[in-house]
């Protein structure tokens, strides 16, 4: 959904189990500057993505937003700007239940 911006930047990365895990920037209203939405998590239930849970926000900010799976630990590492600030959010369980959010 693009609408207002909504969905304008997402990531995906299939985890160790198959399922992918999605990421996606979700505006709030119709203010189009880097820190009006939001960062939002969601996990596909099945290899073939037939249905995903509910969506997880996460952060706020989300523009340019990019993601990893930790090579250790195989969680979402999101790394992406609000107003001017680089930050990364490092999820703590693969549905990204909790998560820390770190300004660099």
């Amino acid at each position: 959904n693009h609408t207002n911006g909504a969905g304008q930047y997402s990531q995906a990365a299939v985890a160790r189990d198959g399922r992918a895990t999605l990421v996606t920037h979700m505006l709030s209203g119709t203010d189009d500057s880097s820190d009006a939405g939001y960062v939002r998590v969601q996990r596909c239930v099945d290899a073939a993505c037939a249905a995903r849970t509910a969506p997880v926000t996460v952060a706020r900010g989300g523009k340019m937003l990019k993601m990893a799976l930790g090579a250790s630990d195989g969680l979402p590492l999101i790394a992406h700007f609000a107003l001017a600030d680089l930050r990364v959010t490092h999820c703590d369980d693969d549905a990204c239940a909790r998560s820390t959010t770190t300004t660099l």
